[in-house]
């Protein structure tokens, strides 16, 4: 349970860079404002519409391969989100930034039907809200540090370096993460 809250305060820390980042790089596109809030808002709509599906295959699958893939999705999600730096038009921008978006929605919803299938399977009833309570900690965690890490990185490497950063980490610690995961599963 434990390793799985390096993966949630990773996530976290993606979630708070979108729009730490996103706006600066939209605007130097001239993007307006709305379409800067529809890249932002993304996310969050494609996980509420894809939690019910993966929630369907999520014992089909198993817990940990849908974390493994949540974790690969989102880190590839924002390697590409990097690699708009190097886009020279407001429209391949847009486009790149709204097929990741879903993509990062996706990813989290993911995460949420396996952290909540985790708690469910792995945590004794006494243990379940300890092990909430470090998943929520980590989450805000992630979201502390996100400010720290991703200016240091904008500083060193630009707008790429944020989010290449943050997914190339992701795609590190994934695998870890998942054969630690099946490993206590049996």
């Amino acid at each position: 349970m434990k390793v799985f809250c390096l993966s949630i305060a990773w996530m976290g820390m993606g979630i708070v860079t979108y729009p730490l980042f996103v706006p600066l790089n939209g605007m130097s596109f001239g993007l307006s404002g709305g379409m800067i809030g529809l890249i932002l808002c993304l996310p969050s709509l494609a996980s509420i519409a894809f939690v019910p599906l993966i929630n369907a295959y999520v014992n089909k699958m198993g817990i940990e391969l849908v974390i493994c893939c949540s974790g690969l999705f989102f880190g590839l999600a924002f390697v590409i989100m990097g690699f708009t730096a190097l886009v020279t038009t407001s429209t391949a921008y847009l486009w790149i930034s709204i097929i990741t978006s879903i993509i990062t929605g996706v990813a989290i919803a993911g995460n949420i039907v396996g952290e909540q299938a985790l708690l469910l399977r792995y945590s004794t009833k006494e243990e379940r809200e300890k092990n909430l309570g470090l998943f929520r900690a980590a989450s805000g965690l992630g979201g502390l540090l996100a400010p720290l890490f991703g200016s240091a990185m904008y500083a060193w490497g630009g707008y790429m370096a944020a989010f290449m950063s943050v997914g190339a980490v992701y795609w590190l610690i994934t695998p870890i993460i998942y054969f630690r995961l099946y490993a206590a599963r049996d």
